[in-house]
């Protein structure tokens, strides 16, 4: 067992948690760049191919903003968790079009028990061979899962959506009637665009494939963080050194970084979750260390090794 007590001492002792406002002013102003850069591809051509490129940027810019919207339900971008909520509904509900409600819910139950059977709602059944045995159909999808499972991601925003709006309309309260007002704002504009720009049929279609590019983002981004490491006991009791083991890094790099949101620390946020990610690259050089010292596994690997390791590791469950 370890309490990890003396990792806290390194990193607590230095500015790590200070608030790194700068930091996201800019990231914000270059992520609003992406919208700005997509808009203007609408109004100035006809052209599919190029159309399909700003709507490449558009899905980049609402998905970037998803990831600034994933540090603000962490709480690490203001000091006051109020601000933090605020912008929260912003980023999520209304840009992205996805319940800050019930995404930070969900996600913070997979933080407190990352990879623990159906005590972590990410991906539960990967976990559960029977699930899949237990509908028709379900059979053809575990034995083929490594196959299907990267696929899927195109259908990963729908079920978000789907999700969301279950969330809202079971128990209506006064922020959830909020955040269906931020939705229904985010589909005018969004649908605005569309028709300005567009033929109604085409608008349509263009809407449903801008779905499929942000589920894919989403895909790749969040699958290589837990996919295919270790899992803990459904009964066990959570040890907080779990949240190593059970994670994977991508090796870093600017564009790494900046694309995956910095979610290619995936150890380092899930040791320190209220840590500003500008912060991260140092406070991983620190817990490596620590790891090494303490023959703790540190998996950081790159993006097309965590896939290869996700593949295998599905295989394998398709024989379950």
């Amino acid at each position: 067992m370890h309490n990890l007590q003396s990792l806290d001492k390194s990193v607590f002792t230095q500015w790590f948690m200070k608030r790194q406002y700068s930091y996201y002013i800019i990231l914000a102003i270059i992520n609003m760049s992406w919208l700005i850069l997509s808009v203007w591809i609408f109004f100035i051509t006809d052209s599919i191919l190029i159309l399909i490129l700003g709507l490449a940027f558009l899905t980049f810019f609402r998905v970037q903003i998803w990831f600034l919207g994933h540090d603000l339900a962490h709480d690490q971008v203001f000091k006051n968790r109020k601000y933090n909520r605020f912008f929260g509904y912003l980023s999520g509900t209304l840009i992205m079009w996805v319940s800050h409600g019930f995404w930070r819910s969900t996600h913070n139950a997979h933080h407190d028990h990352t990879n623990q059977g159906d005590n972590d709602p990410d991906f539960p059944f990967l976990r559960d061979a029977e699930f899949f045995k237990s509908f028709p159909g379900g059979v053809f999808i575990l034995r083929n899962i490594h196959l299907l499972f990267f696929p899927s991601f195109m259908l990963g925003y729908y079920m978000y959506i789907v999700q969301s709006l279950q969330f809202i309309f079971t128990k209506i309260t006064a922020v959830k009637i909020y955040e269906l007002f931020l939705l229904i704002v985010n589909f005018i504009a969004y649908a605005s665009l569309f028709i300005v720009t567009m033929w109604v049929t085409q608008w349509i279609i263009f809407l449903l494939l801008h779905f499929v590019f942000i589920g894919i983002y989403m895909g790749i981004s969040f699958a290589p963080n837990h996919l295919g490491m270790e899992e803990i006991q459904e009964d066990e009791t959570y040890e907080r050194y779990f949240q190593i083991i059970t994670s994977r890094n991508l090796y870093p790099g600017f564009l790494v970084n900046y694309i995956f949101g910095g979610l290619n620390y995936q150890i380092e946020h899930h040791l320190y979750q209220t840590m500003p990610r500008k912060n991260y690259p140092e406070v991983a050089k620190i817990v490596k260390q620590y790891c090494t010292e303490n023959n703790i596994p540190y998996r950081e690997t790159t993006f097309l090794g965590s896939y290869k390791e996700i593949y295998a590791s599905l295989k394998e469950f398709s024989k379950s």
